[in-house]
């Protein structure tokens, strides 16, 4: 029987019986489901309990305060939800971090102070220098800033302007932003909050450039003004994520103690003498790969927290997205009264290839993510593991935190769009979302500077692989460059020699894992040998690899993604096999092969790798997949476990009573005063009140004179 909430009236929309009945369908265990998405019943319940913090720290209106409203909010949000755990010393461990991030209401000027800034302490300080800032800025004695980019400069590290020049005579070093240019840019909570930051600058030691080094600077004092020589502010508003004051700071001849040089890989003696820990630290080859072990794991730290990042936007978007298009119904079935039964938009085969392409992908993202940090949590329990993937997972998570932070915001703003107009009001939560995770795509490099640096890494193991001379099964690629063992036989021709086989004769052939994995290793073979081999003839002609290799930064960057793709799928594959329930691992495979085949339909490089016979049967399969997925698309939004209050979306509720709450919100817009009181006067009125026919609005809905019966033909 349905409830009152479940039939239209002037009260209610008439859908609450919409998701329920969707939810009925599932063909898996959501919560099953839910414990091997987080890694466990413990996880997941660690989550909800880091996810129920912020519940009754709701930020109504957010979407129409001033900035500084906003910032003053996010700042008081923040500290409210923290701070009692703060004191009590409570650390972060295992996915904590990410589950912070992923549940976040607001960002705000402490998010970046408890990232990048920390983050930097540990990686570049010295034990006695992490001793002495790190638990300073844990319990937020001090706020710090990352203040890397520059106005003119920002994925070009080295050409950096900021310079740091030592005196010996006072053993400071002395901090300029010279011109311009150099003026540090985009430094998140430098603007307004951050007392310290984490500089980047040129080291110059007498007259001598020592490349870019880190500085603890500290920028205001104790009653929060700012030092002298220091100019800090916002740089303005921007698309989204204004919480943020995003700053700028200008430096002119400060002086800092040399101890503030961030020494953990060196340091500068009292007399200037420029010292490289790994000459004196590490003694022996073992020490060397250690060292070299924790940078790489460093690095990439960052990296899949941008990955695991994207995964959790997307999923905002996908289950407000999806949850929407079950509820929302257009078109008729047939023709007949406007009262007749109309279709679900998810039903809409276009529409379900959007949905479903995105969600898929945000489910591979999520997988890799996690499949990274296992990896790395591996390794540093085992520190002595040779780890000889190490240096491809490091150049792979480059490029998918390139890849999956671009597909992540294309993917958000495209889900916005299948909501159609309620998409466009922030208060639906994916609108807001779209504007506030686009500067993710360019944040810690630049999407297409990060897929570059992997495809760098693929040329170099092609010409590894092209210059072996001894036996192939001897060669040592690290892992997924095994793709390229064969090129070591100079017979072998990857076009021909490479392609799987047999050839496909039917569309369920494209549903197997393996299959499509084959041909995605195919494709990156394929790709990689022709590029390398246009490399090198526009070396030749332009006798300048630089300029060759601009020349071809259209292909490598292609060619990366395709790496970057066949690694998410191989990982993808691999993490199914993890999953012990039978149900959830089928719902698993229908979102791999969603997400295999999705990347096929949009032909990027996949000439000659599928012919068009193949093709007809890739979309036949694409399509039986769709099917599958539609059945469990509800459920396995529910089963990314967000609750109402993190999505803050009136079309994404769990209820489905969206019309319900697009009315409230729309009854409680600042705009709409005179609903509230009577007595409101509406600014703005005044300029046009003169020029308004007050006759003709009199008649409030009467006939005009013109238009009676006796005067005027109707």
């Amino acid at each position: 029987m349905m409830s009152e909430k479940s039939e239209q009236s002037w009260e209610f929309g008439g859908t609450s019986h919409i998701l329920p009945r969707e939810r009925e369908r599932a063909t898996f265990d959501v919560k099953e489901m839910t414990h091997f998405l987080d890694g466990g019943e413990k996880e997941t319940a660690r989550r909800r309990w880091i996810q129920n913090a912020s519940k009754n720290h709701e930020l109504q209106g957010m979407h129409t305060m001033s900035r500084d409203e906003l910032t003053a909010k996010s700042v008081k949000h923040f500290v409210d939800i923290h701070m009692e755990h703060i004191e009590r010393g409570f650390m972060l461990k295992g996915s904590d971090g990410q589950h912070m991030t992923g549940s976040a209401l607001l960002s705000g000027p402490l998010m970046p102070h408890y990232s990048l800034f920390i983050m930097t302490i540990a990686g570049q300080a010295s034990p006695e220098q992490v001793s002495t800032w790190l638990p300073k800025a844990y319990s937020l004695k001090i706020i710090g800033a990352y203040a890397q980019t520059e106005l003119g400069h920002g994925s070009n590290v080295r050409g950096l302007q900021t310079t740091a020049e030592y005196d010996a005579k006072t053993g400071e070093f002395v901090l300029n932003t010279p011109t311009l240019q150099s003026m540090k840019w985009w430094n998140s909570n430098a603007g307004l909050f951050a007392t310290h930051c984490a500089l980047y600058a040129q080291l110059v030691i007498n007259g001598q450039d020592k490349g870019v080094h880190v500085f603890m600077l500290q920028l205001r004092d104790e009653n929060h003004q700012l030092l002298p020589g220091i100019e800090c502010g916002d740089v303005g508003t921007k698309l989204g994520d204004n919480a943020i004051d995003t700053g700028y700071i200008r430096l002119k001849n400060v002086r800092i103690p040399r101890q503030h040089l961030m020494s953990r890989r060196q340091h500068v003696e009292k007399d200037g003498t420029y010292v490289k820990h790994s000459s004196g630290e590490n003694k022996n080859k073992k020490d060397t790969a250690k060292s070299d072990k924790m940078h790489y794991l460093t690095m990439m730290g960052a990296r899949v927290g941008m990955v695991a990042g994207a995964a959790d936007a997307l999923a905002i978007a996908a289950t407000i997205a999806i949850r929407y298009s079950a509820v929302r119904h257009q078109g008729f079935k047939g023709t007949g009264s406007f009262k007749g039964e109309e279709y679900a938009i998810i039903d809409y085969r276009f529409q379900q290839y959007r949905l479903f392409s995105n969600l898929s992908y945000m489910y591979a993202f999520k997988v890799v993510g996690n499949w990274i940090r296992e990896r790395m949590g591996d390794l540093l329990q085992h520190i002595d593991d040779a780890g000889d993937d190490i240096p491809e997972v490091h150049a792979s998570a480059a490029g998918l935190k390139g890849l999956c932070t671009k597909q992540a915001h294309d993917g958000i703003e495209d889900l916005r769009k299948c909501c159609g107009g309620h998409g466009f009001l922030m208060n639906t939560g994916i609108a807001a979302l779209s504007v506030d995770y686009v500067w993710k795509v360019t944040a810690e490099g630049d999407w297409v500077v990060m897929l570059l640096q992997t495809a760098r890494f693929l040329m170099k193991q092609i010409k590894v692989a092209q210059n072996f001379k001894g036996p192939v099964s001897e060669l040592n690629l690290p892992g997924l460059c095994e793709v390229y063992q064969n090129l070591s036989d100079p017979t072998f021709d990857a076009f021909t020699d490479g392609r799987p086989t047999p050839e496909p004769t039917s569309p369920g052939e494209f549903g197997n894992l393996s299959y499509l994995l084959s041909l995605f290793r195919y494709r990156v073979l394929v790709s990689s040998v022709e590029t390398e081999a246009a490399l090198q003839t526009e070396t030749e002609r332009l006798k300048s690899i630089e300029e060759a290799w601009n020349s071809c930064a259209v292909q490598l960057v292609q060619t990366a993604i395709s790496h970057c793709e066949y690694f998410i799928l191989d990982k993808f594959i691999s993490y199914i096999g993890k999953c012990k329930d039978e149900y959830c691992r089928e719902s698993l495979a229908s979102l791999c092969q969603m997400y295999a085949l999705s990347r096929i339909s949009l032909g990027h490089q996949w000439e000659g790798i599928l012919n068009r016979h193949a093709l007809k049967l890739m979309n036949s399969c694409l399509n039986s997949v769709l099917d599958q997925v539609r059945i469990n698309a509800v459920p396995l939004v529910d089963a990314l476990d967000f609750p109402d209050h993190v999505l803050n979306s009136t079309i994404g509720r769990y209820d489905g009573n969206v019309y319900e709450a697009l009315f409230e919100e729309a009854r409680n817009s600042p705009l709409n005063t005179h609903l509230r009181d009577d007595k409101a006067t509406l600014r703005g009125y005044e300029f046009v009140r003169d020029y308004l026919d007050k006759d003709f609005l009199s008649l409030r809905n009467g006939v005009p004179v013109e238009l009676r019966a006796d005067t005027a033909r109707i």
